[in-house]
């Protein structure tokens, strides 16, 4: 392939991922949702305050991700333009990253210089271009997903560079770990990153038909594992994490639950019909799960009759790349896709290159990826999502105009249409603590209709049609 050829794939690649999700840099999308109470706690806390080396309970303790906000709140401030472009960066550098990953896995097994180069352009552009995949990179208080995919990918690419260079390995191996403890303490979903090391050595193995001892790294990345998964399950056993069987956060080690779920992620990735971002059955979304089932099946034949493990090793990667979700039974989120995505990009391409796709294939497959931004699912989820952050973005141009309260008064808001979600839901008022920059104060929405005692100080605000409008004060 010429030095030409891989320029126009290349930046075809970079143009196509960032086109994918640049409508998330408009001025339509602003915060909403948990970012309200994220950025209050960043603007509230002090660095010392919000960084801790171990985790302090099992759920939700991620100091790195929250350390990466401050930063870029104190730069910012609430300009959530300038937020959303550094998450668009850090998107495409993890497009980048799986490239490179790629294209050396690929390299590890094929000596064709163009089959490694397509495979990595292939698995990028599935990652950096499906849309049912992006979630994580349009909201701010999905940082979490986001930034550790990044550390996540970093410590796979200095892992493999020590595994395939005899100079620095050392301090390969340190950026390794390095990277890995970012990553968990940036989400505990990348805990995982240890047994991908492991799927690799093994496959490693495979390919040189040898059998031979793990490298030092496994036992010492197994350990670190260890070590905070043991300190998560002491936190759940001191009861950091809720044993209601109802609650959204609930788990459940049941292998049945734990399978259901693991198709309804594989479903959901694929459902091109519905809006949101849980699980609805959809026929896309069932002929995908079929496909991908029949590769499982494809894999395990090509194992066990020819002794042909790549394909199989990839599935199992990309199961060990969702498995610290599948036992929350109550919620599947379409959130928790981008991570695994790496994987099934990976899947894609090895597909494509089992059907021997040229340089010109991984073009009109790029341009398939990122036609799914045009899917029913995705034009309406994009709606539904713009629309609920323009309507936060009016109710925080109206609170800036409005006087601040005196500390530790109450602000009662008359919810007059009676919608079900509204600015204030977030944080018991967050946003008005967040924007007078005040913990002091106390906020109460009141349904239409209710009749309470206003209680001095206290304002008395309006939320009809959108929009917030001061009634009384009392101070």
């Amino acid at each position: 392939m010429s030095d030409s050829r891989k320029k126009i794939n290349l930046i075809l690649l970079f143009s196509f991922s960032l086109l994918a999700v640049f409508w998330m840099a408009s001025k339509e999308n602003s915060f909403c949702f948990d970012d309200i109470s994220l950025l209050l706690t960043v603007s509230t806390s002090s660095y010392e305050e919000i960084f801790h080396f171990l985790p302090r309970s099992a759920y939700a303790d991620r100091p790195v991700g929250v350390l990466f906000i401050k930063y870029l709140y104190e730069s910012f401030g609430l300009d959530y333009g300038c937020f959303h472009v550094v998450l668009i960066l850090l998107h495409l550098c993890n497009v980048y990253f799986v490239f490179l990953i790629v294209k050396h896995l690929f390299a590890r097994k094929y000596e064709e210089e163009q089959t490694c180069f397509c495979g990595g352009i292939v698995a990028a552009a599935f990652f950096g271009m499906w849309a049912k995949t992006q979630m994580a990179v349009q909201w701010t208080a999905a940082i979490y997903d986001l930034l550790g995919t990044f550390f996540s990918l970093l410590s796979l690419i200095f892992y493999l560079r020590y595994r395939r260079e005899k100079v620095y390995k050392g301090q390969n191996f340190v950026f390794t770990l390095l990277f890995y403890y970012l990553a968990i303490r940036t989400k505990e979903m990348f805990l995982i990153l240890p047994f991908l090391f492991v799927v690799y050595e093994m496959w490693e193995m495979f390919l040189s038909k040898e059998r031979r001892h793990f490298t030092k790294s496994i036992p010492i990345s197994l350990s670190v594992f260890a070590l905070f998964f043991g300190r998560i399950l002491y936190c759940k056993m001191q009861g950091s994490m809720t044993n209601d069987r109802n609650n959204p956060y609930y788990q459940s080690m049941n292998p049945i639950h734990m399978l259901q779920n693991l198709l309804k992620y594989s479903m959901m990735c694929f459902d091109l019909e519905h809006a949101g971002w849980g699980y609805v059955f959809s026929i896309t979304g069932l002929l995908g799960t079929i496909l991908i089932a029949a590769g499982f099946c494809a894999a395990v034949w090509k194992a066990v009759a020819h002794r042909k493990t790549e394909l199989l090793f990839c599935y199992i990667a990309a199961g060990i790349s969702i498995v610290i979700v599948l036992p929350m039974v109550n919620q599947v989120h379409m959130l928790y896709l981008y991570f695994p995505a790496v994987f099934l990009g990976l899947l894609v391409a090895c597909a494509a290159n089992r059907l021997h796709c040229c340089c010109d294939t991984s073009i009109v497959l790029m341009c398939l990826f990122l036609a799914s931004g045009a899917s029913t699912s995705a034009v309406q989820t994009r709606n539904y999502w713009l629309r609920n952050a323009g309507m936060e973005k009016a109710a925080w141009e109206d609170i800036e105009q409005i006087k601040p309260p005196a500390e530790g008064a109450t602000i009662y808001i008359r919810n007059l249409d009676g919608m079900d979600y509204t600015p204030f839901f977030y944080g018991e008022g967050g946003i008005c603590k967040l924007l007078y920059q005040d913990l002091s104060l106390n906020v109460q929405v009141l349904e239409n209709g209710q009749d309470v005692e206003l209680c001095a100080p206290y304002v008395l605000w309006n939320y009809q049609n959108g929009r917030v409008t001061e009634i009384e004060r009392k101070e």
